[in-house]
């Protein structure tokens, strides 16, 4: 007998027909605000926001810290720290050295007495 219940329960929820932006498919949503209709249009969406936002990142020219190499990066995210490598290899090479001051950029001298 409950379970009549929640049968008619669930057969009175209206449904919009909503179209997809990413593939433009024709579908049934329970709330007129969804706009993509499956999780590979929600990846796709993604995906190209991600790329839009990747296009209006500035690029920048650096020495590596490790080769002196020059290379070319694109900004960073934010709260990612910049590239200071130009390669993997380097970038291996700088986590395997035990120079405090390499490490954070800074040429560190000392004083003869």
């Amino acid at each position: 007998m409950i379970h009549l219940k929640m049968m008619t329960k669930f057969s009175d929820t209206k449904y919009y027909n909503v179209t997809c932006i990413c593939c433009g498919k024709l579908f049934r949503s329970k709330t007129p605000n969804k706009r993509l209709c499956s999780d590979k249009c929600l990846e796709e969406q993604r995906k190209k926001k991600m790329a839009e936002h990747d296009e209006k990142r500035s690029c920048f020219t650096a020495s590596c810290i490790i080769c002196g190499k020059m290379f070319r990066g694109k900004e960073p995210r934010q709260g990612i720290k910049k590239r200071r490598t130009c390669s993997p290899k380097c970038q291996h090479s700088l986590s395997l050295d035990t120079d405090p001051g390499l490490i954070f950029g800074l040429k560190i001298t000392t004083l003869k007495e």
